[in-house]
């Protein structure tokens, strides 16, 4: 796009020379060449401009100035970042803070000017000013030229304004190279070659208009909304230089394989791709979603391992990874919100064991929330005490062995941990501190140190379904799995068939210890299951789907996995 649009500006500014009004020599060699109107999430600080010296010699922009279409006022143009003359052929850019374009471009090692730059997301008219106050360069650019939050800057080739990834201070793809002039027909003349076709370089100067499969990715998968399955959406992008046709493309999860019809990408595209066209039921637990072109190569996969509900898996270009993000951006650049995570803490004594009717404290030990989420703590003993706060004190008045349940409350998540206490004789006791005290460590007691995380949320996979025993289906079950580093309580929670089926069983006193797994059997849930077809569903207290799984044609006594 921007290396030698030299020989054309050079030829044009010289009729403009000669036609119009003597002009001086940077009024016809400095131009735009990139813009940088709006970018993908905040724009504030981030904004800049590229501008090139199209000429055969140095230029100084001391006093010059820039007008970034706010108001009336010219800016000036403070050097940053190598010289404020700027050598022939050579890309500068103006920024609002260069500080902050380092930190988005680190490795740019170009010439930067400190200048502001606040510029209109729907459609603005940015100019350039010599020292003398000569208007040099002016741009009136609209939204609808594209790079309109998608990723991409404004750029110029050739006459035209287009979008396309950026490029500060280096040439882009986009640049057609001027051709050599040729011959005049009536002095022909006999060493005349032909002109050979562009061919690809590796310094990104002359570049063919050609669609590559491998540049085509998967950027976002939307496995496991919290409304209609419906809204279930693999997205695709196309991060060629030209449009991509994926007519009689593939899209497949490990279950079902579709045709792509009729879906042309343009340069930059993201494309979301619904449930309703691929007819693709996205696992909650495990999935791998494959990309084939239309000669049947594999140009794409992506797989997780687990889901979070109503978040996306979103492909991150800068760290070139994908991450789970709250921020659905189907058809989009991506936007990234990371999930909430769990608070933490542990139940801890001032004492324990302890005497009947010794006063002692309950306190949470090493309460913590990576989010720095404000955290409350209720605590319950039996059904008819509760206390607030991170600690109280409390007595017992017969001997035995008490649970001490914590909930902690970050505003997003509910976490459970519980302890055990004992209560034992005031001669037992006292022998107990005395030979602490002796040690030279704690003594310490499985029973009295037990701790676990539970909550009431997080992910649960089914991982086996048993629908077709040999003989009585009574052997049918249903079986679950936590995959996470805390135990699980499934009361409230509801496991059914596909709609019109059995009726939901609601789980009761039941819950996964971490990393381990559950049989829910038909004795249990009453569920009937289908041979030839069916779908398992499960639900938490809140009736927000967390898994399903579909099933069809499971052979006698086979479970399905």
């Amino acid at each position: 796009m921007k290396k030698k649009i030299k020989n054309f500006w050079a030829t044009f500014m010289f009729v403009v020379f000669f036609i119009f009004a003597p002009q001086t020599q940077s009024a016809s060699n400095i131009i735009f060449t990139e813009i940088m109107y709006n970018l993908e999430g905040t724009d504030s600080e981030h904004e800049w401009v590229e501008i090139y010296n199209n000429s055969d010699s140095e230029i100084d922009l001391s006093n010059w100035k820039f007008y970034d279409g706010d108001g009336e006022t010219k800016h000036g143009l403070n050097i940053f970042q190598g010289s404020i003359v700027i050598p022939k052929e050579e890309y500068v850019i103006l920024v609002d803070k260069p500080e902050i374009f380092l930190e988005d471009w680190p490795e740019f090692s170009g010439i930067i000017i400190d200048s502001v730059v606040n510029l209109k997301n729907d459609s603005d008219n940015i100019k350039l000013f010599d020292s003398e106050s000569i208007e040099i360069d002016s741009v009136v650019y609209q939204n609808d030229w594209g790079a309109d939050g998608d990723g991409n800057s404004l750029q110029l080739s050739g006459l035209n304004w287009i979008a396309q990834i950026p490029t500060p201070g280096q040439v882009t793809a986009e640049e057609n190279p001027a051709e050599d002039p040729e011959p005049d027909p009536e002095e022909p003349s006999e060493e005349t070659q032909p002109i050979a076709e562009p061919t690809p370089t590796t310094g990104g100067i002359i570049l063919p208009k050609t669609a590559y499969p491998e540049n085509v990715k998967i950027t976002e998968v939307f496995p496991n909304p919290s409304g209609s399955e419906e809204a279930e959406f693999i997205e695709i992008w196309n991060n060629n230089n030209t449009s991509i046709s994926l007519e009689n493309w593939k899209l497949s999860d490990k279950s079902k394989v579709i045709t792509l019809k009729a879906i042309t990408l343009v340069p930059g595209e993201y494309k979301a791709i619904y449930r309703s066209t691929t007819k693709i039921a996205l696992n909650n637990s495990s999935e791998i979603i494959y990309l084939y072109d239309s000669n049947g190569n594999l140009v794409d996969e992506v797989s997780y391992s687990s889901t979070i509900e109503d978040y996306s898996y979103s492909y991150d270009i800068k760290q070139d990874d994908f991450f789970w993000s709250s921020t659905k951006t189907p058809s989009s650049m991506n936007d990234f919100t990371n999930p909430n995570n769990l608070p933490s803490a542990v139940i801890n004594f001032s004492n324990n064991p302890v005497a009947p009717k010794e006063i002692f404290t309950i306190y949470a030990d090493n309460l913590y929330d990576s989010d720095n989420d404000n955290l409350s703590c209720l605590w319950e003993i039996g059904k008819n005490f509760q206390a607030n706060g991170e600690s109280f004190k409390y007595s017992f008045n017969d001997l035995g062995e008490y649970i001490i349940k914590l909930t902690i409350n970050d505003g997003h998540n509910e976490v459970i941990t519980t302890s055990v206490i004992r209560v034992l004789n005031s001669v037992d006791v006292v022998y107990i501190r005395s030979k602490k005290s002796e040690s030279t460590g704690p003594i310490t007691n499985t029973i009295l140190t037990l701790s676990s995380l539970a909550t009431t949320t997080g992910q649960i996979f089914i991982t086996e379904i048993f629908p077709n025993p040999e003989g009585s289906d009574d052997a049918e079950y249903i079986k679950l799995y936590n995959p996470n580093n805390f135990d699980v309580i499934l009361d409230n929670w509801t496991i059914d068939d596909q709609d019109g089926g059995s009726k939901p069983h609601t789980i009761q006193d039941r819950a996964i210890k971490s990393r381990d797994y559950l049989i829910l059997g038909k004795e249990e849930t009453k569920l009937t299951l289908n041979n030839t077809f069916d779908e398992v569903r499960l639900f938490n207290k809140d009736e927000h789907l967390i898994d399903s799984v579909l099933y069809d044609d499971v052979k006698e006594n086979q479970t399905y996995k």
